[in-house]
């Protein structure tokens, strides 16, 4: 899974993960669990959410350099991919990470928008091209985990790290309304935005 298109066939692209998969469902795209889904209910579209267990590789690479230990696939109904965000706790400095938000830019072969989010301070990165929102959020501070090894206890500093990437022609009204109510898929706008 280190490198996703948006063509996958989402069935074999989760083959060998063990996904939990919800499906957003009705007029109000509510995110329930597959096993809660009735006959009368409507589909919206599905979410994958893919977590890396400790001995699992990463499931999403960039450029090899930038490790994504979580991911959450954003289908329709007929399973085509909406768009996928990626999650990482980023033991990095700063210039490593203009590194990936150069990578970035060349990728998309344009210059990011930079913001903070007024809420907490994190840094937003987004680039807009004519197919795709992509969208880099750091946290403003680096947060603390330890963790015990061989009774050895060890303190980790990271930045959380999000990378999201949306297909605008899949962005119809259905998709914009699983987007704005669900936590995983969030395309940050002005209002959101330190002035």
């Amino acid at each position: 899974m280190s490198k996703i298109t948006f063509n996958e066939n989402i069935d074999e692209l989760v083959s060998k993960a063990e996904p939990f998969k919800t499906a957003f469902a009705n007029t109000s795209c509510e995110e329930k669990r597959i096993d809660e889904v009735g006959e009368k209910d409507q589909i919206c579209g599905f979410k994958y959410s893919i977590y890396k267990k400790e001995t699992d590789p990463s499931f999403l690479s960039f450029s090899d350099q930038f490790k994504f230990d979580n991911l959450y696939l954003l289908t329709n109904t007929e399973k085509s991919m909406v768009a996928y965000t990626a999650t990482s706790d980023f033991k990095g400095n700063e210039k490593t990470f203009l590194s990936l938000v150069n990578l970035v830019s060349q990728k998309f072969n344009t210059k990011p928008e930079q913001h903070t989010l007024f809420l907490d301070g994190s840094l937003i990165y987004q680039w807009n091209t004519p197919s795709y929102t992509c969208q880099i959020t750091r946290s403003k501070d680096k947060h603390q985990r330890e963790s015990t090894v061989n009774g050895k206890t060890k303190t980790d500093d990271f930045y959380g790290l999000i990378l999201g990437i949306y297909q605008k022609n899949k962005l119809g009204a259905k998709m914009k309304e699983v987007i704005r109510r669900n936590e995983n898929f969030v395309i940050y706008t002005d209002k959101n935005f330190e002035k």
